[in-house]
Order: structure tokens, then sequence, then C-alpha cells
């Protein structure tokens, strides 16, 4: 009798350990993973401040799921965000998880790098500069440049106080002179040079006088 309970419970076992691997099977079957490169995008950064440095603008996301809808995930059916909601000034440390992101309910997210974003935070400045035009060539031989004026003369700037602060003027994109006798004025834009500002209008006019060297 005992010998019989003995087969039973080992027929029990290797039912469930059949039955368990035939689940893996069925169910890890036609299932793949992919690595795909999602957008950085902030949340909830609160007035009056902005990003001054981010070391990071991607988050490459490991996921996982059928093979079918692997193949057909696009970039633009991710989301992955930081909430700076809860910021501070300065440099501070943000961590991603899997709050953070959003994927189509049978994707699995297997892998979040980075999962820690380093992002630098100021507040927000606004000031008036002088706008500086940018003069290039000669004039016509017997004639040169009497005067240089832009309209508007000063423009509102706004952006980090770090970088605001320290900006007297804002420069126009160069005007050529080059064998011009007469005065004349010309629309041009203004070049940054790559700063985190905003100006109040990206275009200037620029009135150059010529006259004559003997008059």
């Amino acid at each position: 009798m005992g010998r019989i309970f003995e087969r039973n419970v080992f027929l029990k076992i290797a039912s469930i350990v059949i039955a368990t691997a035939l689940w893996f099977f069925v169910n890890s079957k036609g299932v793949s993973e992919i690595t795909i490169a999602v957008p950085l995008e902030i949340k909830n950064l609160p007035e009056g401040y902005e990003i001054v440095t981010r070391k990071t603008n991607e988050v490459n996301l490991g996921l996982r799921g059928h093979e079918r809808l692997i193949k057909s995930i696009k970039v633009q059916d991710i989301r992955v965000y930081l909430d700076l909601s809860k910021m501070k000034k300065g440099w501070g440390t943000y961590y991603i998880n899997r709050d953070n992101i959003k994927v189509p309910p049978s994707l699995t997210v297997t892998k979040i790098d980075p999962s820690v974003v380093k992002i630098k935070i100021e507040k927000t400045e606004e000031k008036s500069v002088s706008v500086s035009a940018v003069i290039e060539g000669v004039p016509k031989k017997g004639y040169r440049v009497v005067s240089v004026t832009t309209d508007p003369a000063y423009l509102s700037i706004e952006g980090p106080k770090s970088i605001v602060t320290r900006m007297r003027y804002v420069k126009t994109e160069p005007v050529d002179v080059s064998g011009r006798s007469k005065t004349f004025r010309q629309t041009l834009n203004i070049v940054t040079n790559g700063e985190n500002i905003r100006v109040a209008k990206n275009e200037v006019t620029v009135i150059v006088s010529i006259s004559g060297e003997d008059k």
C-alpha cells in the first residue's frame, strides 16, 4: 500500500514538472526582445525655472513581448519622462523607473539605461541688451562707412540666469559692404551662437550709412 502511495506522489510531482515546462514553452514561444532609444521628456518643471544642462536626452529601453508586437513597435508608441515638480536649483540627480515609462500593455520593460539622470536647473532671467551689427568687407574705393545702426537698437532676452546675467549684447548676421557706395538697409537674423536664450525678435533692420571720403 505504501509503495502505491509513493508511486502516486512521484507521478503527481512528475506531472507538475511536465505541466510547468509546457507552460514555459508555450508562453515563451514567439517571444522576442529588443532595445530601443526613446527621447527623454520633461514634465512639470515649475514656472520661472528652466533646464540649463542635461546629461541625457535619450533612454535605451529593453522591451520584451510577442514577436509580432515587437516587430511593429515604434518610438512614438513609447514615452519616457521625468517629473520635475519637486526639482531643486542647481545640479540634481533624478531617477527613471517603470512608473516613468509608458509602453503598450502587452510589452514588458526589462532594461532602463540610464536609470539615473543629472540635470542642472536655474531661475529664468530677463533683461534688455543692445544689438550689435557685424560688418564685413570694404566699400567701393573712395567711399567709407559713416555709421551703422539697428532697428530696434535694443532687444529683450530671456534664459537661464547664469547666461543672461553675463550677456551685454546680441549680434546680427554679417552684413557685407563690399563695393557699396550708397547708404542701404538690410534685414538680418540675430545670432545667439548656440547660447540657451530666447530673443524677443529674431530679425532686425541694419542701416549702413556710406559716404564718399571727401564729403
